[in-house]
C-alpha cells in the first residue's frame, strides 16, 4: 500500500473516532467520571459502565449506582443498573444498601422500575430471596411480580402450604414465571385440602386472570388423590364449571373428561346449552363419558346424540362412537360421514382415521367424491394415514387398488403410516393446485389470509424489497388466481385488526380487484397482535382454512402470552376444525409452527 493511502485510511480511522461515541470504560476512571458519562448519554449509555462501577464494590461504586438510576429511563437500561448491584452480594455495609435500592425499585409503581428491580433481586442470588420473599406479594405490576417468583419456587414447593400456594398463585404468569408445563409441575406439589381449597377460591374469583384460573383446572385434572383431597379437588372443577368465563369453563370439562368423574352433573348438563359450540361439544362428551365409564356398548343416549339437531352434539357422538368402536357404533359413525354439517363431517372424518379399522378404508373412499375443498383433503389424508400408502385424491385408483390388496390387507400401526406419509412428503399426487402462497398450496375454498402488517415488516426481504412488499406480491397472486366460486377474506393485523370485508365473499372478478386495491394500500406500522388477527378469522364461522403470516412474537393486542394464545386457538378450534397454514419471516417462530401442527396445518419459514 502506497503512504498516500496508508495516510487516507488513517484519517478515516480519525474520523470515525470523532464521529462515534466510545463506550467502553477505562479502568482507570473514577465513578465521577462515569456518572458524568451517563448523565451525557443517559439512556444511550453502555452496560460496561454500570458493570465496571458495580465490580468495584465500594461505596464509590455503589453510590454512583444509585445515581445512575435517578438517571436512566428506559426498562433496560434501569435493568442493567440493577443487575450491576449484584456485585455488592457479600460486601458489608453495601450489601444492605444494594438489597434496599432494589426493593425500592421493585416496589415502584412504575412498571418499567419494578420488573428492573426484581430482575435485580433474582441476579442478585441467595442473599436476596428474604428481600424477593417479601416484596413480591405487594409488587403492583404482575410481570415484575412473575419475574421474581421463579427463585423462590424451591422453598414454595417444599413448604406446600396455604400461603404458599397462595403467592404462587397471584404472582405467576407464563411465561416470565416459566412454561405452562413447567407451572403444571409446581401446582400438583400442593395437594392437601386446604391448598385446594386455595385454588378453588381463585377458580371461583372472575377477577383472577384466566390464564392462572385455567392452570388450576389443568394442574387439578392430572392429581391423583383420594379422601377429602379427591373430594375438594372435585369441588374446584366444579366451580370452574359454574364460571362466567368460557375458557375457564372449558377447561373445567376438560379436567372432567380427563378425570371421569363428577361431583354434580347439573353444571354439565347446563353446559350443554352454551351459545359457544366447543362449549355444548366438550359437555356432550363429559356426560357420555360419565355415563358409559369404560363400558364397551353405545348407550342410547349417544345414539341419541348422534341423531341430534345440535352439530355441536353431533360432533361429540362421533368421538364417543369411535371410542367405543363397537359394530353398532362403528355405523352410526359411518352415517356421521354424510352429515349436512362440514363440522360434523370433519369430526367424523378424523374418528374413523383414529379407530384405525380395515373395514372403515371403503367407506371413506367412497367419501373421497363427495367432499371438495378441505375435506377433501382430510378424506385423503384419513386413507393415508389408514393404509400407509398413497392412491391420490380421487376414488377410482383407490377402488381399484382395494379391489386387488383389499382381502388380505392388514392396516399399518399409526408410527409405520406416520413413516410413510414422511417419506412421500414431497410427492405430488392429481390434485393440483389452484394457487400457492410462499410455496404453501391452496386448495380451500373457503379461506382468510392473516397477514402481519407491523412496523417490522418494514425490513428489506430480497431483491430491494421489504418484508411486506413480498408479502403484498405473494398474496397478490393468490388472489388473482382464485376461482369464482372460491370464498375468501384478507385481514391485516399490526397493534390493531385491519381487516378487508367482515365476512367470506365469492371470489369473482369485482371482488378479487377490490382485494386487490385493499393489499395494495397496506403499510406497515405498530405491533404485533396476532391473537387479535386469528380472532378475527375465527370469528366468521365459514371459514375453514387459515394462512397466517407474521415476522415477529406476539408484541399487541389482547393477548401476548404465546401459551396462552396456542391454548385459546385450541379451544376455538376442538369443534371448528380450521387448518392454519403459518408462514414465518426472518426466522424461526416456535407459536406458529406449534398452531400448525395442532391444525393439522403447514410451517414454512422464509428469510
Amino acid at each position: 500500500m502506497s503512504s498516500l493511502s496508508l495516510r487516507v485510511v488513517a484519517a478515516l480511522v480519525a474520523l470515525t473516532t470523532t464521529l462515534v461515541p466510545s463506550y467502553a470504560s477505562s479502568p482507570q476512571e473514577t465513578p465521577r467520571e462515569l456518572i458524568e458519562k451517563v448523565k451525557d448519554q443517559k439512556d444511550r449509555s453502555a452496560g460496561a459502565w454500570f458493570e465496571t462501577l458495580g465490580s468495584r464494590r465500594d461505596a464509590a461504586g455503589l453510590k454512583a449506582l444509585e445515581q445512575a438510576l435517578g438517571i436512566v429511563k428506559s426498562e433496560a437500561k434501569l435493568s442493567e443498573v440493577a443487575r450491576a448491584l449484584r456485585h455488592f452480594a457479600g460486601v458489608s455495609p453495601q450489601e444492605a444498601r444494594a438489597l434496599q435500592l432494589l426493593r425500592d425499585l421493585a416496589l415502584d409503581r412504575k412498571p418499567s422500575e419494578a420488573r428492573a428491580g426484581t430482575k435485580g433481586l433474582v441476579a442478585f442470588g441467595p442473599p436476596a430471596l428474604d428481600t424477593l420473599r417479601s416484596v413480591i406479594p405487594s409488587v403492583t405490576d404482575d410481570v415484575a411480580r412473575a419475574l421474581g417468583l421463579p427463585p423462590l419456587l424451591p422453598e414454595l414447593i417444599a413448604a406446600a402450604d396455604v400461603k404458599s400456594v397462595e403467592l404462587v398463585l397471584a404472582a405467576w404468569r407464563s411465561p416470565h414465571s416459566g412454561s405452562r408445563d413447567r407451572g403444571l409441575e409446581v401446582l400438583r406439589a400442593f395437594r392437601s385440602v386446604d391448598a385446594l381449597a386455595a385454588m378453588g377460591r381463585v377458580v371461583s374469583n372472575e377477577d383472577a386472570a384466566r390464564p392462572v384460573r385455567e392452570l388450576v383446572l389443568g394442574a387439578v385434572a392430572g392429581m391423583q388423590l383420594n379422601g377429602d383431597a379427591l373430594e375438594e379437588a372435585d369441588e374446584v372443577i366444579d366451580r370452574g364449571l359454574v364460571a362466567k368465563d368460557d375458557a375457564v369453563r372449558y377447561r373445567a370439562l376438560e379436567a372432567t373428561v380427563a378425570r371421569g368423574r363428577a361431583l354434580r352433573k347439573q353444571p354439565i348438563e347446563l353446559l350443554t346449552r352454551s351459545e359457544a359450540d366447543e362449549l355444548r361439544r366438550l359437555a356432550h362428551v363429559a356426560l357420555a363419558r360419565l355415563e358409559l365409564g369404560d363400558g364397551d356398548a353405545p348407550s342410547r343416549d349417544v345414539l341419541n346424540l348422534a341423531r341430534s339437531k345440535d352439530p355441536a352434539a353431533r360432533q361429540a357422538a362421533a368421538l364417543e362412537l369411535a371410542r367405543l368402536g363397537t359394530d353398532d357404533a362403528l355405523d352410526a359413525l359411518a352415517a356421521l360421514l354424510t352429515d349436512p354439517d362440514a363440522r360434523v363431517r370433519s369430526e367424523a372424518i378424523r374418528a374413523v382415521a383414529a379407530r384405525r379399522k380395515a373395514s372403515s378404508v371403503v367407506t371413506l373412499i367412497d367419501r373421497l367424491d363427495g367432499e371438495s375443498g378441505k375435506l377433501r383433503l382430510e378424506v385423503h389424508w384419513a386413507l393415508r394415514m389408514l393404509t400407509g400408502v398413497d392412491n391420490g385424491s380421487r376414488s377410482p385408483r383407490w377402488r381399484a387398488w382395494w379391489k386387488g390388496e383389499g382381502a388380505t390387507f392388514e392396516i399399518p400401526s399409526l408410527a409405520a403410516a406416520q413413516q410413510a406419509e414422511d417419506a412421500r412428503k414431497d410427492r405430488k399426487d392429481d390434485n393440483s393446485s389452484k394457487a400457492s402462497f410462499y410455496g404453501l398450496q391452496v386448495l380451500s375454498d373457503r379461506l382468510a389470509f392473516v397477514i402481519d402488517v407491523s412496523g417490522s415488516m418494514n425490513a428489506k426481504a430480497y431483491a430491494g424489497k421489504t418484508r411486506l412488499e413480498t408479502a403484498k406480491e405473494e398474496l397478490s397472486g393468490v388472489v388473482e388466481r382464485l376461482q369464482a366460486d372460491d370464498r375468501f377474506n384478507v385481514i391485516a393485523f399490526s397493534t390493531g385488526v385491519n381487516d378487508w370485508v367482515k365476512e367470506l365473499v365469492a371470489a369473482d372478478q369485482k371482488r378479487r380487484g377490490d382485494a386487490l386495491a385493499f393489499i395494495q394500500r397496506l403499510r406497515p406500522n405498530g405491533g404485533t397482535a396476532i391473537y387479535d388477527g386469528l380472532a378475527r378469522a375465527f370469528a366468521d364461522t365459514t371459514v375453514d382454512t387459515i394462512y397466517l403470516l407474521t415476522d415477529g412474537d406476539p408484541s399487541g393486542g389482547l393477548v401476548t402470552d404465546p401459551a396462552e394464545i396456542r391454548s385459546e386457538v385450541a379451544r376455538w378450534n376442538s369443534s371448528r376444525k380450521v387448518t392454519i397454514h403459518c408462514v414465518a419471516v426472518g426466522q424461526d417462530r416456535p407459536l406458529l409452527r406449534e398452531l400448525a401442527a395442532d391444525s393439522g396445518g403447514t410451517y414454512t419459514r422464509i428469510d
